[in-house]
């Protein structure tokens, strides 16, 4: 008889819990897809974060030719204009702002170009720093997320310097016995 009830017992426990988890499930997957509607409004209208292509030259000078960086202006700025205009007419420059994958695409290349000549024209002015700022800035990855990633780097440099010692110290003493 004391079978029969948990089995009862344990019927309707289950029975209120699919019941219950039913309705919790489909809550939360109406909630997911709201906000997923959400972030496709926004970007398909250009609200927020979604409001301009970041890697579009106009949007990359004003925002550093009227900061308080002049050195990213002159140094970089500038002549990663002066690149894409030598490479695209200003109407093909304007049909990028829509094309973001284009954009940030012809961004890179130009970079790439650059880099050298931006990088002494940084350093003769003491500012070598500001390179990295930059790119971290244009890349629109979180600062902190780069700085673990840097100190994730420098600790396995440290460790596999201190294994490549420890082989090194090995080899040797092998290598004294013959």
């Amino acid at each position: 008889m004391d079978g029969l009830i948990y089995i009862a017992g344990s019927g309707v426990v289950l029975f209120l819990l699919f019941k219950f988890a039913k309705r919790i499930f489909f809550k939360l997957l109406l909630i997911l897809v709201l906000i997923a509607l959400a972030i496709f409004g926004l970007y398909y209208f250009k609200i927020g974060p979604f409001q301009s292509n970041l890697a579009h030259i106009e949007v990359v000078k004003d925002k550093y030719c009227t900061g308080k960086t002049p050195e990213i202006c002159d140094c970089i700025v500038n002549k990663l204009e002066a690149d894409i205009k030598s490479r695209f007419d200003h109407s093909e420059i304007n049909e990028m702002k829509e094309d973001r994958i284009k954009c940030a695409y012809v961004f890179q290349k130009s970079m790439a170009q650059i880099a050298t000549e931006a990088k002494s024209c940084l350093k003769q002015t003491d500012n070598e720093k500001l390179w990295s700022l930059f790119i971290k800035e244009t890349l629109q990855v979180n600062n902190s997320v780069t700085e673990k990633i840097e100190d994730l780097l420098k600790e396995g440099k440290t460790v596999l310097d201190e294994k490549v010692d420890d082989v090194k110290g090995k080899k040797e003493d092998l290598d004294g016995r013959y």
